[in-house]
């Protein structure tokens, strides 16, 4: 089992320990189970890097939810393409479309929710309608 499942876990090293021989497949899930996490820690961090790029280069900051961040990482999942990529296709207009938003309302934050990841156009073209709105 482990020949088969430790490859496509991304499981660089593996140790034969006295607690692996007396359980082998309780080991293997305590493995693929840390393995699992830190593949989910690296995802998180593409999101997060994308987040402070964003802001670096446009001066606007995103909040990604914790459900936007689930989703981003099934996404990525499904795919087969790194959190951070799928980031930059999604939300490949919202500097243009933030910017007209931090000018009509000075607001510089947005929150990014499941909804901004699934509808991302839609969601945009949303947030820019209500600015005109907020217009003094």
């Amino acid at each position: 089992d482990f020949k088969f499942e430790l490859p496509s876990a991304g499981i660089r090293e593996f140790r034969l320990t006295l607690p692996v021989l007396r359980d082998p497949a309780g080991a293997l899930a305590t493995m693929l189970a840390a393995g699992q996490e830190a593949h989910l820690s690296v995802m998180r961090g593409e999101v997060q890097q994308f987040a402070d790029r964003f802001e670096k280069e446009h001066g606007l900051r995103l909040d990604f939810r914790a459900a936007a961040v689930t989703a981003l990482i099934e996404l990525s999942r499904k795919e087969g393409r790194t959190a951070r990529a799928i980031c930059e296709d999604r939300f490949k207009d919202f500097p243009y479309g933030l910017k007209l938003i931090a000018r009509n309302t000075g607001r510089t934050t947005f929150t990014i929710g499941k909804v901004a990841v699934d509808r991302p156009d839609k969601t945009l073209s949303l947030w820019i309608t209500e600015s005109y709105g907020r217009q003094a």
